[in-house]
């Protein structure tokens, strides 16, 4: 369940990614997101994961003369960025397990999308993260 202004329904969600060359399943950020329903039998989509409940997590489907990326998740947040909140505590350990498998994902999703990630710059967000 989504509580606006708030991360009191947030959770670590297990999805299955159906991508060749990842992982065959990763945890993200989950925060009352939704699912896309009957996305399978949509032209022009593809479902990049599912949730554990075979419902589509994240698709992308072409728009115009281009492509859009949906998620019911929050694949871009990075748990070290998380670590400080006393809410997110509970959670926060297994997000951090499967990063590795995120970053994957989201390197992926930008491919998809004809965007080149800058390997160059690889500074964590392990140590430059300051408390409040």
């Amino acid at each position: 369940m989504l509580y606006y202004n708030s991360n009191k329904g947030a959770r670590a969600a297990r999805i299955i990614l159906n991508t060749p060359n990842l992982p065959e399943d990763s945890m993200v950020f989950y925060n009352g997101g939704g699912y896309f329903l009957d996305a399978q039998n949509v032209a022009n989509t593809k479902i990049i994961a599912n949730y554990e409940d075979c419902k589509a997590a994240i698709i992308i489907c072409k728009f115009g003369s281009g492509r859009a990326i949906l998620s019911g998740v929050h694949f871009e947040y990075d748990p070290y960025l998380m670590r400080h909140s006393k809410l997110l505590n509970p959670i926060i350990k297994p997000l951090i397990k499967h990063n590795k498998s995120r970053i994957m994902l989201v390197k992926h999703i930008l491919n998809m999308l004809s965007i080149e990630a800058n390997e160059k710059n690889k500074q964590s967000c392990k140590n430059n993260v300051n408390s409040y």
